[in-house]
């Protein structure tokens, strides 16, 4: 069983990626949380679902992604734009302190951390 201290600073972790998604929003971001089954399906249904054209911003974790953020404390986001948005989103995460990890290719996720240990 978690200590109620470990579920709190999960909880707040949680809290953190949600303020994070709901400014990139804000931004212009299409952003979801525990979205699609995996990657693939997740990247056709936000096409279809947002009518999203080349450049348009979105960034999302999958439901498998979810497990191993409860896990682990870690997730990879699924994301698509350009380098400069790339960097945009990076920031947003730092600035909700959420330990990105990126290295700065369009073609590679972006790995988010919390401090579940």
């Amino acid at each position: 069983m978690r200590k109620p201290r470990k579920l709190a600073k999960i909880k707040n972790k949680m809290n953190n990626i949600k303020n994070a998604f709901a400014k990139l929003r804000k931004l212009g971001w299409v952003a979801r949380m525990n979205f699609s089954c995996c990657g693939s399906c997740g990247c056709m249904e936000l096409e279809d679902k947002y009518k999203l054209k080349d450049g348009d911003k979105f960034v999302f974790y999958h439901r498998q992604g979810a497990d191993n953020l409860k896990a682990w404390g870690r997730v990879n986001l699924i994301w698509g734009s350009s380098v400069e948005n790339g960097s945009e989103l990076v920031d947003v995460l730092d600035e909700y302190n959420l330990l990105p990890v990126w290295n700065g290719s369009v073609d590679r996720t972006v790995r988010i951390h919390t401090e579940v240990a």
